[in-house]
Order: C-alpha cells, then sequence, then structure tokens
C-alpha cells in the first residue's frame, strides 16, 4: 500500500469509529493520519469533528480546545471556500464559550 492508501484508510476507519461513538480510536488515527498528510483539510476537518463531538460527550478540554482551533486554522488556509468550516467554527465558538 502506499502512504496515500493508508492514509485514506486511517481517514475511513477514524470516521467509521467516530460514527459508532468510539471518539478515543477515531482521534488516534486521525492524529496519525494529520501526520503523514499534515495539509488535508477533509483529514483536518474529521479531525476537528471529533474532538468537538468528544468535548460534547465528555466536557470541555482546554487542550481538545486549542486543537481544534489549530485545525479550523489550517482548513481555512487551506480551503477557505469549504461549506462545512462555517458550522464547526460555530460549533467550536459555541462550545468556547460555554
Amino acid at each position: 500500500r502506499t502512504a496515500i492508501q493508508e492514509v485514506v484508510n486511517l481517514n475511513n476507519t477514524g470516521t467509521q469509529l467516530a460514527k459508532s461513538g468510539r471518539l478515543d480510536e477515531a482521534i488516534r488515527l486521525f492524529e496519525k493520519a494529520i501526520r503523514n498528510m499534515p495539509d488535508n483539510s477533509t483529514i483536518n476537518m474529521n479531525m476537528a469533528n471529533v474532538l468537538l463531538m468528544h468535548m460534547k460527550a465528555n466536557g470541555k478540554s482546554d487542550n481538545y480546545l486549542i486543537k481544534v482551533r489549530q485545525h479550523l486554522e489550517r482548513i481555512q488556509r487551506l480551503d477557505p471556500g469549504n461549506e462545512n468550516f462555517r458550522r464547526l467554527s460555530a460549533a467550536y465558538e459555541n462550545l468556547a464559550a460555554s
């Protein structure tokens, strides 16, 4: 398998884990995928989303809030027109303010 295929696999598996509520496992896979492809907006989006899901389920974490902000900043730089960016940014703002 190529490195790209491996990252796609990590992302797809992470997405499935997140959908089934296995958020900690999903976070670990997305972290690995991002290490290999830091400038992929889809993986950054999925990571920001799963971190927000984790905080909604388990309570706010300063560490996770910082990570979400970093991923959102990266998405904004890489893909400024991304439709999901506004939704995730609003979710981040709501959680950070709570």
